[in-house]
């Protein structure tokens, strides 16, 4: 039998007519939407209380795989510039269509894009190609989206053509094959000046796709350009050419690690290597230059460039030139083979650099490194240096134990902060080791640190010893890093003002574990009525900013403070009940038309509640008049202030 459904909305084009009228979706794409209403606000983030940007902060029950973090768990808030969304403080109906682009989703965007064209604008062809989903540019290329900007029609303006901004935006993306599939959709007036941009952007893909594409953009010095992104064959070809390069494109080349290009502008432009040449590449860790450029005989001391590549942790460059230095850069000997590091700290000694000097610049080239660092130290201790607690420092910082007991047994200074850096690295053997052997302690991050890899024993047996790190904003590190068992041991322990911490969940979208943690602490069970007064007033007035899920455990804990409602009309108790079911459960529309939350509901029927129970005769009003005054005011929905009025008018004259 034929039906509507059938035989109406079976037609694609049809049905994306109907939708698009109607503003409804398909049932396979609903939850995309109801997702974007119920779960996701659009919140103004202030950077050095200079420059701002808008982003879309997301409920912890908010599903998506974009911008997922190492760990694999989801993020919290997306920028509206990774969404190609508009950056104006406003909620953008092209949410759902966007983040399915983003996700990769070509299904998703298809449907969408068929029951929407409403919401189908350029953006979402820079979106698709921002992230490298061809796929779903080729087919948004091919629909209505290429004539229309969403920035260009909100401020009135005749949409710009696609390709007049597109190609210019998509160059950090240094991806060629997102220009290339523009370049076959659409190439009537890319910029003239997107070469260079793309220089700018240090784009070396999109550099050769423009090369190859745009040759008449090719602009005075781009040869150097080419040279200092390695790209050989266009360098080839414009020296062939007749174009020449200045003597920065040799450094650059040397110290972007491009060895070909080295080699070709000394063997055929014969280019001359500078003093820093060879520094520079050894610096940035790039052997094969440094190979190059040492088997030519470029290099005025080895040992000093390997000094240099030492203190950017480039050991296999330390290596390489320790081991192949020349007879003049050093006259050295040692009995017994040494470690490539305590080579170069001799060796400096030997021209005349102080023991100190060179302890201190040692410190820090051996910070982060995970072998040979006991001979170094070793080496400075037996000639007398004096070591400060930066080496102890860096050594719980890597988890070195040989190296902590060693600097202990042979009396380095140590600090508090040694200690902190080994709880953050997680290296409990030497935080057990430098409690039970040395008297310097810890600090207040380290109990943070503690704190956050939930160490709760070693923070009991700090405050034991440090009695002072018993620290209330301690309370405050542990919300504010979403660590709800943390949050758990403090209260327990008594640290913390909970009642002050309540209203710091409030405009933050922390896990709703953590307020289920702290309300008991907060909350007086013998007042349950004041309880709800208490929830009322913290939250009431940032309600707006209050995430679906922690809204939800604010409602159950309403529920069970709330008494049902005393002496109330029929209407009044029925309006009420209506408002507490559609509290933090549906959505309702603004005055733009969109839908969000209906968080107000949910205030609206605990203010009726607490109205109800402080008028229930005039003595009782007048005692309360300035909470009831400051209640009413809070009600946000029509209907409910009039029939709240109308009792307290009622009961007043009684």
């Amino acid at each position: 039998m034929a039906t509507f459904r059938s035989v109406v909305l079976a037609q694609p084009e049809i049905a994306s007519i109907i939708f698009g009228l109607q503003f409804g979706v398909y049932e396979d794409v609903a939850s995309r939407f109801r997702a974007f209403n119920h779960l996701v606000d659009v919140r103004r983030a202030m950077d050095d209380d200079v420059s701002s940007s808008t982003y879309y902060a997301l409920d912890i029950a908010f599903q998506t795989n974009y911008l997922a973090r190492k760990d694999g768990s989801m993020t919290t808030c997306i920028d509206a510039k990774r969404l190609c969304l508009t950056k104006q403080l406003t909620r953008d109906a092209r949410f759902p269509l966007h983040l399915a682009i983003c996700e990769g989703d070509l299904v998703a965007t298809q449907r969408i894009v068929a029951c929407r064209p409403d919401l189908v604008y350029q953006e979402a062809i820079e979106a698709a190609l921002m992230t490298g989903h061809l796929e779903i540019a080729d087919f948004l290329l091919q629909t209505h989206a290429v004539d229309r900007s969403f920035d260009d029609e909100t401020l009135g303006c005749v949409s710009r053509p696609l390709d007049a901004w597109l190609p210019a935006a998509l160059l950090s993306t240094n991806n060629a094959d997102a220009l290339a599939l523009l370049w076959r959709r659409r190439q009537l007036e890319w910029p003239g000046d997107v070469l260079r941009l793309a220089s700018d952007a240090g784009a070396p893909q999109v550099i050769a796709f423009l090369y190859k594409h745009m040759p008449h953009t090719v602009y005075d010095g781009f040869v150097d350009v080419a040279a200092s992104h390695g790209l050989l064959e266009i360098v080839i070809d414009l020296v062939a050419r007749g174009f020449s390069c200045t003597a920065d494109a040799l450094d650059t080349a040397a110290t972007n690690g491009h060895v070909d290009i080295v080699r070709f502008l000394m063997e055929q432009c014969h280019q001359v290597p500078s003093r820093t040449t060879m520094r520079n590449a050894a610096n940035e860790g790039h052997l094969a230059v440094v190979k190059y450029l040492h088997e030519l005989g470029t290099l005025d001391n080895a040992i000093k460039t390997a000094f240099g590549a030492a203190w950017y942790d480039h050991d296999d460059i330390v290596r390489y030139l320790v081991a192949n230095r020349r007879e003049g850069d050093c006259t050295l000997r040692f009995d017994a083979p040494v470690s490539d590091l305590v080579f170069i700290a001799a060796y400096l000694l030997s021209i005349g650099h102080t023991l100190e000097k060179i302890a201190v610049c040692f410190s820090t080239i051996t910070r982060k490194r995970m072998s040979g660092v006991l001979e170094v130290v070793a080496f400075f201790s037996e000639r007398g240096a004096v070591l400060d607690a930066t080496w102890m420092i860096g050594a719980c910082e890597r988890g070195d134990m040989d190296v902590v007991v060693y600097l202990h047994d042979h009396g380095a200074a140590s600090a508090p902060e040694a200690i902190d850096e080994a709880v953050w690295n997680e290296q409990w053997a030497i935080v057990d080791f430098l409690m039970a052997h040395r008297t310097e302690g810890a600090t207040l991050i380290g109990i943070e640190f503690a704190l956050v890899h939930s160490q709760f024993d070693l923070i009991t047996r700090l405050w034991a010893k440090q009695p002072e790190l018993r620290d209330d904003d301690l309370l405050r590190t542990a919300l504010v890093s979403n660590v709800p068992d943390a949050v758990h041991f403090l209260l327990q322990a008594g640290v913390g003002k909970p009642r002050e911490m309540l209203s710091l969940l409030a405009p933050r979208w922390s896990h709703p574990a953590l307020l289920r943690v702290l309300l008991p602490y907060v909350l007086d069970a013998p007042t349950p009525i004041e309880n709800l007064a208490h929830l009322v007033e913290t939250f009431a007035n940032v309600a707006h900013n209050i995430s679906k899920s922690n809204l939800l455990v604010i409602k159950a804990e309403m529920l069970r403070q709330a008494n049902d409602l005393v002496d109330a009309s029929d209407d009044l108790q029925a309006h009420a009940a209506t408002l507490l079911r559609r509290g933090a459960e549906t959505t309702t529309e603004r005055d733009d038309g969109m839908r969000v939350l209906d968080r107000a509901a949910l205030f609206d029927w605990a203010l009726a509640v607490l109205i109800v129970q402080f008028s229930t005769d005039a003595p009782t009003m007048a005692a309360q008049k300035t909470r009831l005054d400051a209640w009413m005011i809070m009600v946000d929905d029509p209907l409910l202030r009039s029939q709240l009025r109308t009792r307290l008018d009622e009961k007043g004259s009684v």
